[in-house]
């Protein structure tokens, strides 16, 4: 299969040729004190999708960055995958987490951060995925994780990042140019916010 080529390929945000994978953030999830955060789940009306939505609200006096454009790498191709979530299981028995952030893996070949969105003080920044029912296992850049044999709530993670930050650009094989967080400074500079708990509808 014919890979599409990259215009524009960070050296700080690929991994090695062999399949190595680059050192991923270390980030503790949490609630920060920066953000105030609310999400909903709900089926379709067919029961096909889950439906996904959620806001964060910039709590601080300083800008921060919102990294939860994803971009996966899948059959040759890379892309922005806007209604997509890395799905993967939790800590809890029974807990599926949802994620929008650089998520390690052990065989994770391209590690582009997501891309970002700047966050005013007092301004909120709101998003959404749709994803397939039953729920199965999926990563931007990996094979599908496990997830629990009997799933019953959910979490979801997005990062965020705040201080001197480094950018690049990544061009998707259709030409889109995202703007994203240097890997060095998604270790340095990258949160997670940890919203809260919810039943699987």
């Amino acid at each position: 299969m014919k890979h599409a080529l990259l215009t524009l390929c960070l050296a700080s945000a690929c991994s090695n040729a062999t399949g190595t994978p680059a050192p991923q953030a270390t980030v503790t999830p949490m609630t920060n004190p920066d953000l105030d955060l609310a999400w909903s789940l709900a089926k379709s009306a067919d029961g096909k999708l889950l439906r996904i939505t959620y806001s964060l609200k910039n709590k601080s006096e300083q800008k921060i960055y919102v990294a939860d454009q994803l971009l996966a790498y899948h059959e040759g191709k890379i892309q922005r995958v806007p209604t997509r979530m890395i799905v993967s299981s939790d800590r809890q028995p029974g807990l599926v987490r949802f994620s929008r952030a650089v998520v390690r893996t052990g065989t994770t070949q391209f590690d582009h951060p997501p891309g970002a969105t700047a966050l005013e003080p007092g301004a909120t920044h709101q998003g959404s995925a749709e994803l397939e029912l039953p729920l199965r296992g999926w990563h931007n850049y990996a094979p599908p994780p496990s997830l629990p044999e009997k799933p019953t709530s959910a979490v979801l993670e997005v990062a965020y990042l705040t201080g001197p930050i480094e950018w690049g650009a990544v061009q998707t094989s259709d030409g889109t140019r995202v703007t994203i967080p240097q890997l060095p400074s998604y270790r340095s500079a990258a949160k997670i916010a940890r919203f809260d708990v919810r039943p699987l509808p």
